[in-house]
C-alpha cells in the first residue's frame, strides 16, 4: 500500500507544482505588479509562519500518540485536538481585532499593508491549522493520497482558474483576489475534514483524563517550537526581505524559490508514509526497520531530486523566455537556491525522526541556534546584497544544519543516515553545481545536457519506476 501511496502522492505533487508553475511563470507575474505580488507572497509567508502557533502541534500529536492508544483513546486524542484548535483560533481572531493597528505598524516597514491584510493572514493560518489536523488523521490511517490532492492540487487548480479570469472576465484586484484565496483555504479545510471523518469517525465532545491532556499539551508545545522553526527556515528570508528591502524583491525571490522547491517533490511524496511509519517503529523499538526506512527515504529524495535539478538547470533558458524581464535578474541566485533545496530535502528525514523521541527538546535547542544564526546572517547580508544575500544566508545555515542532523541521528539514535546508494546522486549534484562556474554559455549548456543525460541514466540504474524503489 505504501509504495502505491508514494507513487500517487508523487504524481499529484508533480501536477500541483505544474499548476503552481503556470501560476507563477504565466499568471501571477502578469496579473499583478511585482509590488502587489510581493505583498501577496508576504501575506502567505506570514500565515505559514503563524500557523504552527495556532495549531499548537496537534497534527504531530495525533501521529505521535495514535499507535499507543486504543480506539477510545484515539477518539479522545482527536477530540482534544479539535477543542484546542477551536479555542486558539477564537483567541487569535480576538487578538488581531484588538491590536490590529499596532501589528500593522510593526510589519509595514517601507511597505503599506491594507486594513484587511492581518485578518487575511489570520484566516489563512487558521484554515491551514485545521487542514493539517484533518490530514494527520488520514496519515495515521495510511490514506494520505486524498490529503495530498487537497494540499497540493486543489488550491492551485482553483487559483489557476481564478487568475485566468483576469483576461476573459474582469480584471482582478489584489484585495479581491485575497478574499478568493481565503475562501479556497477554508473550503479545503472543510473538505479535508469530511474525508477524514469518513475514514475514521471522530467526535468534538469526548472525555479525556487530565494527565493525558497535559501530556499531549507538553508534546504539542515542543511541536509548536519545532514547526515554527521549520517554517521559519522556509519563510523567514521572505519576511525579512519585505521588512529590510521592498515587496518587489520578495516577488523576485518567491519566483526562484518556488521553481527550486520542485526539488522537494519526492520528499513530500514519501513524507506522509515516512512520518507514520517512523513513529510506529520508534514506539515499538524497531530500530533496524527505522534505519532502513530513513536510508530509503533519503535515497528516493536524492535520486529523483538530482534529476529535477538537472532538468531545471538544462531548461533555465526556456523558463527565462516565459518570464517578464523584471524577473530575469533573480536567476543569478538560482544555483544557490537549488543546492539549498536539495540538501534540505535529502537530509530532512534525519531530523523528522527526532520529533517522535525523548530527545526532541534537545534537537529543537540545536535547531533554534541555527535559526538565530540564519536571522543574523540575513540581517547582515540582505541590506547589502538583497536577494543574493538572502539566498546565501539560507544556504550557509541550512548546509551546516544538514551536516549536524546527520551527525546527531548517528550519535544519539544510532541511525546510519548515509549509505553507498547515496554516493552517485551526491556526485552528480556537485558536478551540476560546478557547471555554474563555466563562463562560456555554449559550453555550459552542453555540459548541462550531459548532466541531464547522466541523471536519466541514474533513474534507470536505480529502477525508479519499479515498486521496489518506491516502497517504504
Amino acid at each position: 500500500m505504501s509504495d502505491n501511496q508514494v507513487k500517487y502522492n508523487g504524481l499529484l505533487i508533480a501536477f500541483g507544482f505544474l499548476l503552481g508553475a503556470i501560476n507563477v511563470l504565466f499568471l501571477y507575474t502578469r496579473v499583478f505588479t511585482p509590488e502587489a505580488y510581493g505583498t501577496l507572497s508576504f501575506i502567505l509567508a506570514s500565515a505559514t509562519l503563524v500557523f504552527p502557533l495556532i495549531s499548537l502541534g496537534v497534527q504531530q500529536t495525533i501521529i505521535r500518540f495514535f499507535e499507543s492508544n486504543d480506539e477510545n483513546g484515539r477518539k479522545a486524542l482527536m477530540a482534544n485536538s479539535l477543542q484546542l484548535l477551536v479555542l486558539v483560533s477564537i483567541l487569535v481572531i480576538v487578538l488581531v481585532y484588538a491590536f490590529e493597528s499596532e501589528l500593522r505598524s510593526v510589519l509595514e516597514a517601507k511597505n503599506t499593508l491594507s486594513q484587511t491584510a492581518l485578518f487575511s493572514m489570520a484566516a489563512v493560518a487558521i484554515s491551514m491549522a485545521f487542514f493539517e489536523l484533518f490530514f494527520s488523521w488520514s496519515k495515521v490511517n495510511y490514506r494520505s493520497t486524498g490529503g495530498i490532492f487537497f494540499k497540493e492540487v486543489f488550491p492551485r487548480l482553483v487559483i489557476t482558474i481564478v487568475l485566468s479570469t483576469h483576461y476573459w472576465l474582469n480584471p482582478l484586484s489584489l484585495e479581491g483576489f485575497i478574499q478568493v484565496l481565503i475562501t479556497v483555504y477554508v473550503i479545503r479545510a472543510f473538505l479535508m475534514g469530511l474525508r477524514s471523518y469518513r475514514l475514521l469517525p471522530f467526535h468534538f465532545f469526548y472525555g479525556l483524563d487530565l494527565h493525558r491532556r497535559i501530556t499531549y499539551l507538553r508534546y504539542g508545545a515542543l511541536v509548536v517550537i519545532g514547526s515554527g522553526l521549520s517554517m521559519a527556515f522556509l519563510e523567514i528570508d521572505k519576511v525579512m526581505l519585505h521588512s529590510l528591502r521592498n515587496a518587489s524583491e520578495v516577488a523576485l525571490y518567491t519566483v526562484i524559490v518556488f521553481i527550486a522547491t520542485t526539488v522537494a517533490i519526492p520528499l513530500r511524496a514519501v513524507q506522509p508514509v515516512f512520518n507514520a511509519k517512523s513513529a510506529k517503529f520508534l514506539a515499538h523499538g524497531q530500530r533496524e526497520q527505522l534505519n532502513t526506512l530513513v536510508q530509503k527515504a533519503i535515497e528516493i529524495s536524492l535520486v529523483i531530486g538530482v534529476f529535477i535539478v538537472a532538468l531545471l538547470l538544462f531548461t533555465e533558458p526556456l523558463m527565462l523566455s516565459f518570464l517578464p524581464m523584471a524577473y530575469h535578474e533573480a536567476f543569478a541566485i538560482f544555483p544557490i537556491v537549488l543546492v539549498l533545496k536539495i540538501m534540505d530535502s535529502a537530509f530532512s528525514p534525519a531530523g523528522i525522526i527526532f520529533q517522535y523521541t525523548r530527545y526532541y527538546r534537545w534537537y529543537l535547542s540545536i535547531s533554534s541556534l541555527f535559526l538565530v544564526s540564519m536571522v543574523f546572517l540575513n540581517l547582515w547580508m540582505i541590506p547589502k546584497y538583497g536577494i543574493f544575500g538572502a539566498a546565501l544566508a539560507s544556504f550557509i545555515a541550512v548546509s551546516l544544519f544538514s551536516a549536524v542532523k546527520v551527525g546527531l541521528a548517528y550519535m544519539i539514535l544510532d541511525v546510519q543516515v548515509l549509505s553507498r546508494t547515496h554516493f552517485w546522486p551526491g556526485v552528480l549534484v556537485v558536478f551540476l553545481m560546478a557547471l555554474e562556474f563555466i563562463p562560456d554559455h555554449t559550453l555550459s549548456t552542453l555540459f548541462y545536457f550531459i548532466g541531464f543525460a547522466l541523471s536519466v541514466l541514474l533513474l534507470i540504474r536505480y529502477k525508479v519506476l519499479t515498486k521496489s524503489f518506491l516502497s517504504l
